[in-house]
Parts: C-alpha cells; structure tokens; sequence
C-alpha cells in the first residue's frame, strides 16, 4: 500500500472512530432531552434550526472550505477567506436578529423568535472556526478534530442541555446547548490550527477565490433547499407538534450518515487531489466506495425501517409513537445520501464543482412539486416526497461523477445488481422475522433483539460461505479499510 494510501485510510479509521463516538454521544443525548421535553419544543426548536442552517451555508461564502480543493494555497488565501467569513458571519447574525419576528410570523409560531435570534450567534462562531477547519482537515487531523467535536458536544449537551432541561427549561435548554457546543469547538480548532487574522479584503489572487467561493455557496443552498424543502413546508402548514415528530426522525435517520460524511468527503477531497494525475486509482477507489454503500449499507438501512416504529416506542417512548412510521421512510434515504455524498468530492476536485447543483436542478424542480402535492396527506406523506427526492440526488450526482471520471453507466450495473439483492434477502428474512414476533404477540422490547438477529444471522452466513455475492470492489474496500497502516514514514504516491 503506498504512503498516501495508508495516510488515508488511518485518516478514515480515526474519523470512523471519533464519528461512532459522537454518535454514540449525541444518540443518548437526544434520546434524555427528547424524553425530557416533548416532540412541541423540539419543533420549535427545528423551526430555528432550518433557518439557522441556510443563513450558515450562506454566509459561509465557501472561501474557507475552497482552500480544501487547492493545490497550494498561501498566507493570503488564508487571511482574505478569514476576513470575509467573519464579515459574512457577523452580518448573518445581525439579520437574523432583526428578521426573526418577520420568521417566526411566517412559520406561524411566536415562540420561535428567540430561539432564531440565539442561535443566529453560530452563524458568527461557526465562520470563525472555518478556516482553522479547513487547514486541519488538509492536515489530515481527523483524530484530533474528531476528539473536540467529541469534546464539545459533551459539554454542550451533558454539560449544560441535560441540566438546564431537568431545571425545567424548555427550548432555551437546547439553544444554550448549541451554542455552548459552537463555542468551545470554534475555540478548540482555533488552538489546534492557528493561523493569520490580519485582515485583507483584496490581494492579486483574490478574484480566484472568490470565483470558487462562489460556486461553493451556490452549491450549498442548492442542498440546503433540497434538504429542508420538506422542514419549512411542513414548518408553515403544521403545528409544532408535528414539526418536532418529523425533525426527530430526521436527526435520528441522517445523523450517523452526515456524520461520516463530514469526516469521508474532506478525507476524500484532500487524497483524490494529490492522486488525480493517476485516473486509474481514483476510479478503483470511487467504485469501491460506491460498492461498499451499495452492498452493506443499502441492506442495513433497509432492515432498520422494519425495526423503526418499536425502537421509537422503547427508546423515546409513548409521546414520540408518531415518529415510528416516519422514520422507517427516512431510513431508506440513508444509502442515497452516503452514495451522492461520495461523488461531490470528485467533481470539486476535478474542477466540476458546478456540475453538483447543475446535476440536481431536476431533483428540486420535482422534489418541491412532489412534496406540495404530498403536504395534504401528513408528515409521513412529506417523509416518503423526501425519499424521492434523495434518489433524484443521488442519479444525478453519480452520472455527474462517472461522467468526470470517463467511466461508463455500465460500470456500476454490478454494484446495482448485488446491492439490489442482497436487499432483497434482507427484507425476506426482516418480514419473516416481523411475522414471527407479531405471531407470538411479542412488546416492543421482545421485537427489537429478534428483529436485530435474523437479518444480522443471514448477512454473517452469506459473509462466511458466500463472499463472493458482495462483490470485489466492496471486498477489496473492506480490506484496505481494515487494514492497519504500517507504522513507517509515508513514501511518495
């Protein structure tokens, strides 16, 4: 295995680590707080959230993240993206001040208000931590990034959320948890990647930044507005209620995928930009991760919607029974979302950037259609619009991709075909095991370990007899994931 290579895949393992340690974290915090508070606050709460997350994808202006995608960048990269990101975040926190009372009549909810107006701060601490973010991860210092978002939401959520919740504090539990989160994880990377902050608003390269921050920004609301079309519909023509059932079914859908994405995608991204004068590897490579997706992720998300509505029940119990059949829709847009996720950080760094919003203008075109004409019949309605929605994503991506990397459709039928069936033996065997329970008239907390069992009984016989039905690309994947790196100097690429 070469240097970069074994640099690339410790990167992977760390990130994968420090991504199921914060999962894990942030699993059981949700989990108290949910308990704790009720599915109403968490949608007033989310009705925050939404607003905060565009006015954070725009004023990121993606100067920051544009240095990820360079060959070589120099103190004034550095110091003219710090200085307009900070511009941008102050002035995204001051709007979002001003224009709460104007948000929260929109949503139809005056109880938003201040929760918009708090957590519009992040806008400001987030731009600040984002360069620092970028060096690290060009750094390749998943390890230590990992172990402050760790670090963080502890002491955001365990620290400072669970108790102010226990006192009785409501929506101000959770906005105090965010930003106590923000604030010592933008301190943190500040220490752990120090850099320039004397401010400069123009330099000779300054146009060529701008040019790709641009793009990058462009590209953030396009997924913002394909991501949350669902969140602000529901938002304006539903009681926040229904708004906390929906976005706590989200959050427990996506949060392990956004996850390991946030730590895949800048991996990706800084490997494949000193491998892509060799074509070859990085086909080899994207094919594998798409398989890997294809063949172990789509099954095992596949069996975790039969399993949604009892784990709803026994983890967040009777108040959130609502979420259940939501969240069994949103699970199936887990494997779309990771296989999307893996072709962006090829076409930014082949220079195709544009190609991202340009391939999923199609998917917001029908996705909005799709979710209005679903908005009548309910939230779970809305959840399986989203699905649709993620599938276009991922279609129009993964051509993009395969069209950069002059790969032929044909070159993932194989990756379809096994995906696609070993699906198929994980639902026969998640509805037999559901049959099985419900014809023993079993409780939630006798349904959930058999449910667990046969599917994951079936998946070990076909691993052991069987490893060629997975495929080689997803076995070779596997292999060099699990490899350990040698502890040797890294040789040249």
């Amino acid at each position: 295995m070469s240097g970069l290579v074994r640099t690339g895949a410790k990167a992977v393992k760390w990130g994968t680590l420090t991504t199921v340690a914060r999962f894990g974290l942030q699993f059981l915090a949700q989990v108290i707080l949910a308990r704790m508070l009720g599915p109403e606050v968490y949608g007033i709460f989310g009705l925050g959230m939404v607003v905060l997350t565009l006015a954070t994808f725009a004023s990121n202006l993606g100067l920051g993240a544009s240095l990820l995608y360079r060959d070589g960048i120099t103190e004034q990269d550095i110091r003219f993206a710090f200085t307009w990101q900070m511009l941008a975040g102050g002035t995204a926190t001051l709007v979002l001040w001003w224009a709460a009372p104007w948000i929260a009549e929109f949503f139809r909810e005056p109880r938003a208000v201040d929760v918009v107006r708090w957590l519009g701060l992040t806008c400001l601490l987030t731009s600040a931590s984002a360069v620092a973010t970028t060096l690290a991860q060009r750094a390749l210092k998943f390890r230590q990034v990992g172990v402050i978002q760790v670090a963080s939401y502890a002491l955001g959520y365990l620290g400072v959320g669970v108790p102010m919740a226990w006192m009785g504090h409501t929506t101000s539990a959770l906005v105090a948890a965010w930003l106590v989160q923000t604030s010592v994880s933008t301190v943190a990377l500040l220490r752990l990647q120090p850099h320039a902050w004397r401010p400069l608003l123009r330099y000779a390269g300054h146009r060529a930044s701008a040019a790709e921050g641009r793009n990058l920004v462009l590209t953030n609301i396009m997924n913002w507005l394909l991501s949350n079309v669902d969140k602000v519909l529901i938002g304006r023509l539903m009681p926040a209620h229904a708004v906390g059932l929906y976005n706590i079914a989200a959050n427990l859908a996506l949060m392990p995928s956004t996850m390991l994405l946030g730590t895949l995608q800048p991996t990706l991204t800084a490997l494949y930009g000193q491998a892509k004068h060799a074509p070859e590897r990085v086909q080899a490579a994207y094919l594998q991760s798409l398989s890997l997706v294809g063949v172990f992720v789509l099954p095992v998300f596949t069996a975790l919607a039969f399993l949604a509505e009892p784990l709803m029940l026994v983890v967040y119990g009777e108040r959130w029974a609502g979420s259940g059949a939501i969240l069994a829709v949103l699970f199936l847009t887990v494997p779309a979302y990771l296989a999307q996720g893996l072709g962006t950080p090829l076409l930014w760094t082949l220079g195709r950037g544009l190609q991202e919003p340009l391939a999923q203008l199609p998917a917001l075109a029908l996705g909005a259609v799709g979710v209005y004409w679903a908005a009548p019949m309910g939230v779970t309605a809305i959840a399986w619009a989203a699905l649709g929605i993620m599938l276009l994503r991922m279609v129009g991506i993964t051509a993009a991709t395969l069209r950069a990397l002059a790969l032929p459709a044909r070159a993932v039928l194989p990756i379809l075909l096994r995906s696609i069936g070993l699906t198929a033996l994980t639902v026969l065997a998640a509805w037999a095991a559901q049959r099985w329970v419900a014809a023993l008239g079993a409780n939630e907390w006798q349904q959930l370990p058999v449910l667990l069992a046969l599917p994951a009984v079936l998946w070990w016989t076909c691993w052991c007899w069987w490893p060629q039905c997975f495929g080689p690309d997803a076995r070779e994947g596997l292999r060099r994931l699990l490899r350990r790196p040698a502890a040797t100097a890294p040789s040249a690429l």
